[in-house]
């Protein structure tokens, strides 16, 4: 029975200690647990405030290249809006060069007339005096003669050709007005009145010691041409260049382009004003 009894007692005391260190397991399992959620649980914080820094700086770049591409798409648009007002000013550009190219043609068209008309009075002249001078000496002679009748400085109170043309023995003048409406257009565009635009006087003067003077006046300008014989180039600038540069209308002095020209029949004068 003793036996018995501390087998029982022996059994109880194994199965006390038996449950009190399973007890102990569970404790310790359980502490171990709780470390190791608390740990995932601070891994989750620190993860999540990392993402929440990923997702701040993702945000930011974002945001700094949406700025970017409006920029980009703005520039592009004043860029296509640049190459458009560029296209349009070429356009208009062309237009215009077109146009002066159109009216340059007309007045040369015009300039080449007056200039086969006026060759024809030099072949005319030049015949004449060839018929009255026979004669070598007689003709050299002649010549000195025609030298010393034209070397006629301008003086201070002259102001225009005129003037200095009033020198001279007048043997014929003519006139002519017709309406031209190439010339109308050209001061006027497409629409232009003839009447209004197109009026264009020729005037024509030659004079006893071969001097001819030929004149073009129009809406808004004027052209001359004086040819005189015999002398040079050099002669004829001392003489008259003032004087043909105080003939260009709205044209100061100083902006007149007064043209000089060596011919057989003596030397040409060219100039030209608007207004």
């Amino acid at each position: 029975m003793k036996k018995i009894i501390g087998f029982l007692l022996l059994t109880l005391c194994s199965f006390s200690i038996f449950a009190q260190s399973k007890k102990d397991q569970i404790e310790s399992l359980t502490f171990s647990l709780d470390s190791i959620q608390r740990i995932l649980l601070t891994e989750r914080q620190n993860t999540s405030t990392k993402m929440q820094k990923l997702d701040s700086i993702v945000a930011f770049q974002e945001n700094v290249i949406l700025k970017e591409k409006h920029q980009v798409d703005t520039l592009n648009l004043e860029l296509r809006r640049l190459n458009l007002k560029i296209l349009e000013v070429n356009q208009e550009k062309l237009i215009e060069t077109s146009e002066l190219i159109e009216k340059y043609n007309v007045k040369n068209k015009e300039n080449l007339a007056l200039m086969k008309e006026l060759n024809s009075m030099k072949d005319s002249l030049h015949q004449e005096r060839s018929r009255s001078n026979e004669k070598n000496d007689f003709l050299k002679e002649a010549v000195e003669i025609t030298k010393a009748s034209l070397y006629k400085p301008a003086n201070a109170t002259m102001n225009e050709i005129v003037d200095w043309l009033n020198q001279f023995t007048i043997l014929s003048e003519s006139q002519t007005i017709h309406y031209d409406l190439e010339t109308a257009r050209f001061y006027g565009g497409e629409s232009a009145s003839i009447e209004m635009l197109g009026k264009v006087t020729l005037k024509n003067t030659l004079f006893q010691e071969g001097i001819v003077f030929n004149e073009r006046y129009e809406h808004e300008g004027s052209m001359y041409q004086l040819f005189i014989p015999v002398l040079e180039i050099q002669d004829v600038k001392r003489l008259i260049d003032r004087l043909c540069r105080n003939m260009g209308g709205c044209v100061s002095s100083d902006e007149m382009e007064v043209n000089y020209e060596k011919t057989d029949f003596g030397v040409k004068v060219s100039w030209g004003g608007g207004c």
